[in-house]
């Protein structure tokens, strides 16, 4: 991180360009900070409620490409929540009206904020609406010592939420039978993992599916457990075919999960042919680790 030394006596000029390399310092390290962790997420905040049409968005803050956004509480007209994303907005605020020294007036307070806006086609960096805060995310993966059990994250009405299937200790949220009647859907994460992994890949979706944000990303572990993470759309009518995982990141046998999409039941299943499909259509987002020796 850089340094605007300010420990030197003697009347020390100051210019503009001292101006803009201290904002430069914040700004960067901001940057790397945020994509260090997620560059496209809200950050608190931001939680939602719907009538009639209409979409109240709460204040928060979220990250653009690694930029740290203020959003304001407003409203949007949408008939659907998954449909709404964040963008990048820009005000000029009049107190910053300047004289310069040339006799020209210049506006120099830019606010950069973000509000909700209805899309028709998802972007890979999308923002969404009623997806988990990093915060929210934080908790969750140091949510004990030991890990925790999820299968997939999903959504309703696009608030995503783990389905807990067996905690890292073994006492049962529901049984198997009670989510899908024997098939294995029980998988545990833990922290100390999360440090042992491959390069993330990301897929080319198939047909009518499109990855959202974060994207749709895939790896594969030192303990050797395949782990994909990431949001997805896909239309009612298409093909259940999501996506196609390489020869070595295919399990030895075909494990389902089971989450909801849409208020729907879905069933994502990883085939020993490499093949990831849903049941169902609508929108879903992966937070799976499967054993590739299973």
């Amino acid at each position: 991180m850089n340094i605007f030394k300010t420990d030197i006596n003697g009347k020390l000029p100051f210019v503009l360009d001292d101006l803009r390399f201290m904002d430069n310092i914040y700004r960067k390290s901001f940057e790397a900070l945020m994509n260090g962790l997620n560059p496209n997420c809200i950050i608190y905040g931001c939680n939602y409620t719907t009538t009639q049409g209409t979409v109240v968005i709460d204040a928060g803050a979220v990250v653009i490409n690694g930029e740290i956004c203020l959003v304001k509480a407003h409203t949007v007209n949408a008939m659907e929540v998954k449909k709404i994303r964040f963008e990048l907005k820009e005000s000029v605020n009049s107190a910053g009206n300047k004289l310069f020294g040339d006799g020209t007036i210049h506006e120099t307070y830019l606010i950069r904020e973000a509000e909700g806006v209805v899309f028709t086609t998802p972007l890979p960096n999308d923002v969404l609406l009623g997806t988990h805060s990093l915060l929210e995310q934080i908790a969750k993966w140091t949510e004990s010592e030991e890990g925790f059990a999820t299968s997939v994250v999903v959504s309703d009405s696009n608030k995503l939420s783990a389905i807990n299937i067996e905690s890292a200790f073994n006492k049962s949220f529901a049984t198997k039978s009670q989510i899908l009647q024997g098939d294995s859907v029980n998988t545990v994460v833990s922290p100390k993992r999360l440090q042992e992994h491959g390069n993330w890949m990301f897929p080319t979706c198939t047909g009518n599916w499109t990855t959202g944000s974060p994207p749709l990303k895939y790896r594969k572990t030192t303990d050797n457990h395949l782990e994909i993470v990431g949001i997805v759309f896909g239309d009612e009518g298409g093909s259940s075919l999501i996506f196609t995982l390489p020869t070595e990141y295919r399990p030895q046998n075909n494990i389902k999960q089971v989450g909801m999409a849409d208020n729907k039941f879905v069933i994502l299943t990883i085939n020993t042919n490499g093949f990831v499909t849903s049941s169902a259509y609508g929108t879903v987002c992966f937070n799976v680790s499967i054993p590739l020796d299973n």
